[in-house]
């Protein structure tokens, strides 16, 4: 090959790899969608539980290798305070698509340490952050009050 052919593929290299990389998203971290939502149930109500249950979903399965629940208004004053709700994993969760507050996830151990164990508080704002992998989520809820049925 002519020094001006190497020059050629080069060059074809060169904007191959620049096209991946602004126009693809292999190399951007991937986002997790997570949804919250209040739900009232007959049970939670009956048993005198002062908040609705408070269910997160995804747009698709996620191996979950870590979640956390923090305050809004602590993580404004102070950037590394203490999650109030953590479950971490050694490899990675079963996949799953969803999961309640405070219930266990299955092949998730909690983290006792520098975790405040507080239990959620009726109109004041929460942010969970969840990841799997290099994939990473966040979303901010506020839970409701559960009133019985009328």
């Amino acid at each position: 090959m002519t020094r001006s052919n190497y020059f050629l593929v080069a060059v074809a290299v060169l904007l191959g790899a620049v096209y991946s990389y602004f126009f693809t998203d292999w190399f951007k971290v991937k986002i997790i969608q997570i949804i919250p939502q209040n739900r009232p149930m007959l049970g939670a109500i009956q048993t005198g539980d002062p908040i609705c249950p408070v269910i997160f979903t995804f747009e698709q399965p996620y191996n979950l290798t870590e979640v956390s629940v923090y305050s809004v208004v602590s993580l404004k004053t102070n950037k590394a305070s203490a999650p109030i709700w953590k479950l971490t994993t050694k490899k990675s969760s079963k996949p799953v698509r969803g999961f309640a507050f405070g219930r266990d996830i299955a092949g998730m151990t909690e983290v006792k340490d520098k975790v405040t164990h507080e239990p959620l508080v009726a109109n004041f704002p929460y942010r969970i952050v969840v990841t799997s992998g290099k994939a990473r989520g966040e979303a901010d809820f506020v839970p409701v009050e559960s009133s019985p049925p009328e």
